[in-house]
């Protein structure tokens, strides 16, 4: 259908910043995120959660499970080399697998 997700970084409030998504028909999303001792936390209404465990290491899983959205469990895949910006580095690919809450 040709929807395109946006995503951008809008300012900092002390320790966190705040990754916005631009959705088709769903409009703006925001994520506060911070840097924890386990890797990125994701703050939504009072609750916080890691979204990206650091160091990524393959065969670790976890889930994401913020109250009223859709349930996604995360596994590190594989290690991959990616050209990006003209440099070699790399990655870890992940799988995220959404699960509706209302209709699995």
């Amino acid at each position: 259908m040709g929807l395109e997700v946006v995503r951008h970084v809008r300012g900092t409030a002390g320790d966190s910043f705040e990754l916005v998504f631009t959705l088709p028909f769903m409009g703006e999303q925001v994520l506060h995120v911070r840097r924890t001792t386990e890797g990125i936390a994701a703050r939504r209404g009072s609750r916080d959660q890691t979204i990206l465990r650091f160091p990524m290491r393959v065969g670790e899983s976890w889930r994401i499970d913020f109250p009223g959205e859709d349930l996604a469990d995360c596994t590190v895949e594989a290690e991959e080399e990616l050209e990006i910006l003209g440099r070699k580095m790399m990655c870890s690919r992940l799988k995220v697998v959404r699960t509706s809450r209302k209709n699995g």
